[in-house]
Parts: structure tokens; C-alpha cells; sequence
């Protein structure tokens, strides 16, 4: 049986990126997200760079977030011909 190190490091080389593919109904209802924050809120911060900061994007602001998303990754490419690669990927 792998050690807990072991199993954190094979789960943290083994992530994939789905970018907007889990942003999926049903949405946390608010009291399920207070909770969730919360939790977030406890995490371990040994560089001390509290306080958190969380921003919440409800189901119907999800297109507009997934614009802004691909715009603000076209601008740090550089290249403005990037935007419709990037919105494809939300």
C-alpha cells in the first residue's frame, strides 16, 4: 500500500486540467458554497498571504466568465488571433 506522501505526489503528477468541463449543473447551493468557502477559508497558509480571495460564478454568468477567461489568456499570450482557441477551451 503506497504511504500518504506517495499517494498526494502520484494524485498531484497525475492532475489533468479541465478547464470549464466541471462547471456543470447543479451548481452548490448557497449554503453548501458557505460551506465549502469555509473550509477553503482554513487551508494551510504558511507563506501567510491571507486574507483569501474566492470569487463565485453562478451557472448563469458562466459564458460571460468563460469570455473574460479566454480574453485575459489571449492578452498574456500576446497574440489576439489566440481568442477563439481559448474560448474554445471553456
Amino acid at each position: 500500500m503506497p504511504s500518504a506522501q506517495q499517494t498526494a505526489i502520484d494524485s498531484l503528477l497525475s492532475r489533468n486540467s479541465l478547464a470549464g468541463s466541471f462547471m456543470a449543473a447543479p451548481a452548490p447551493t448557497d449554503e453548501e458554497l458557505r460551506q465549502i468557502l469555509g473550509a477553503a477559508q482554513r487551508a494551510a497558509d504558511h507563506d501567510r498571504l491571507r486574507p483569501w480571495r474566492f470569487f463565485v460564478v453562478r451557472p448563469a454568468d458562466y459564458e460571460v466568465f468563460y469570455d473574460r477567461l479566454a480574453a485575459a489568456a489571449t492578452r498574456q499570450q500576446g497574440d489576439p488571433s489566440r481568442y477563439d482557441k481559448n474560448r474554445e477551451k471553456y
